[in-house]
């Protein structure tokens, strides 16, 4: 499990110390005395690491041994129609309720208690949140069969007074398993992927069904996107802001991480060449600066499989940065991406546009302007040996040999002569390209070229 000690990439450390006090002092802190449990919101925006947060403050609260903690993912619940059956499932297979009826130790109010609990349990997340909310209850009532509930049995009692005593007595049991010394904490996540209606009822469950002392709940959120939520689902008229208010006793702004700080420790992770490459990070910032933690994630697990099976390869720093930019515009901007790289013609206009606010080196300038030339121009060639002609090429390199396995099966090898002064192809094809535009079909442009070899085509190939 992740910790704070060991994973706090986005230095978080401090702002995980600040609510950890807040909870261990929330009766000093708590804002509205309408309810008992103690609710904090972390807002923070779609991919900014709110997932990965929680998962080291779920450890730092397990240190104090103290805490019996729910790990509550609502985007695998966003399928219910409600939003109180998926809280139950989770209290009724919970061991802190299931180990209470094993205990030697513990009374026999407790135990009757916990049977009273599951039974309840059972019995409305089986019926339904429908029939809760509803006027049936006597199929609820009829699938208890415990002489501790005799009491909610009475059918001359109405729909709504039987309903106050099912939850009346759920609020009671759920409180016998939670004290001061060992509170009861939700940490809820992925409320961003779920739709606004279930989003929104799962914070007024939080409030109202499970209204008991010593319960707090950590909601891991966006906040905008809440806002645009209850507009959706209230109408444009209500005061979003007032309702957000009243659900959180605390509404905490995750820190923002320094983005040149996790590119650096991002490219470390990948190699020690890349993590010293000061013109690379730059590069990236310049190109990541708006990227979520997310997409910055992603890119980066693309780049480390690219860089074990070709770009470590590769000598020249220009090289990494072709890639790094390529792989950028696939994820991030699918349109310039695929503009840039189709078939023929000139990159569009919107392209260009796209492109314009980042600061662009030599090769991904040259990118731009010869993705559709022919792949081998017939004004670019020098003689090898006599043998074969392949295209110039400047490349900081000695005099190396490589060889090519013909259609026949045959075997050829190069042994390439170069100038004084060194060269590549328009700064897009290196030494380590020359194989491979050996085998690539001559009728290909650039950005063909570099397409497959980003999708690594010869993947196979390459680590065989």
């Amino acid at each position: 499990m992740r910790t704070f000690e060991t994973d706090d990439a986005f230095n978080r450390k401090q702002f995980s110390d600040f609510l950890f006090h807040l909870i261990e002092h929330r009766s000093e802190y708590k804002r509205d005395s309408q309810f008992q449990n103690y609710s904090i919101a972390i807002d923070g925006s779609y991919g900014s690491g709110k997932t990965y947060f929680l998962e080291m403050f779920e450890s730092k609260l397990k240190e104090k041994e103290k805490y019996n903690i729910i790990r509550y993912d609502a985007w695998k619940f966003d399928i219910y129609q409600d939003a109180i059956s998926p809280f139950l499932y989770l209290l009724e297979n919970e061991d802190l309720f299931i180990d209470a009826q094993n205990e030697q130790d513990v009374d026999e109010k407790k135990k009757k208690l916990y049977t009273v609990i599951k039974k309840v349990l059972v019995a409305v997340t089986s019926i339904g949140a429908k029939a809760i909310l509803g006027s049936s209850f006597d199929a609820i009532i009829d699938s208890i069969n415990d002489a501790t509930i005799d009491e909610i049995k009475d059918k001359s009692e109405s729909d709504f007074e039987k309903k106050l005593k099912i939850f009346n007595l759920f609020k009671q049991a759920l409180g016998e398993c939670c004290s001061e010394e060992h509170p009861l904490v939700f940490l809820i996540d992925e409320l961003d992927r779920c739709s606004p209606e279930f989003a929104l009822k799962t914070f007024e469950v939080a409030k109202h069904l499970i209204d008991v002392p010593n319960v707090i709940f950590i909601f891991a959120l966006d906040i905008t996107q809440l806002k645009s939520a209850i507009h959706h689902f209230y109408g444009d008229t209500i005061d979003a802001d007032g309702y957000i208010f009243k659900l959180f006793d605390y509404i905490a702004v995750l820190p923002h991480p320094s983005i040149a700080e996790y590119i650096k420790k991002k490219s470390g992770f990948i190699d020690e060449n890349l993590s010293n490459s000061l013109e690379f990070q730059k590069q990236a910032l310049f190109l990541l600066n708006h990227c979520s933690l997310r997409e910055i994630d992603t890119i980066f697990s693309v780049y480390l499989l690219l860089w074990n099976i070709k770009l470590s390869h590769y000598v020249e720093e220009k090289a990494w940065i072709l890639y790094f930019f390529l792989l950028f515009l696939k994820y991030k901007h699918r349109d310039c991406f695929s503009s840039l790289l189709k078939d023929s013609g000139i990159y569009s206009d919107s392209v260009s546009s796209q492109l314009k606010p980042y600061k662009l080196i030599d090769p991904v300038t040259s990118l731009i302007l010869h993705a559709n030339m022919p792949l081998i121009p017939e004004n670019l060639r020098v003689s090898c040996d006599g043998r074969k002609e392949l295209p110039l090429a400047r490349v900081n390199y000695p005099v190396r040999e490589f060889s090519v396995k013909n259609s026949d099966s045959s075997i050829t090898t190069y042994n390439v002569r170069f100038h004084e002064n060194t060269y590549t192809i328009h700064n897009l094809l290196f030494y380590e390209d020359f194989s491979a535009i050996l085998r690539a079909d001559k009728n290909m442009t650039f950005g063909q070229y570099l397409h497959q070899q980003l999708e690594m085509f010869d993947f196979s190939e390459a680590i065989s």
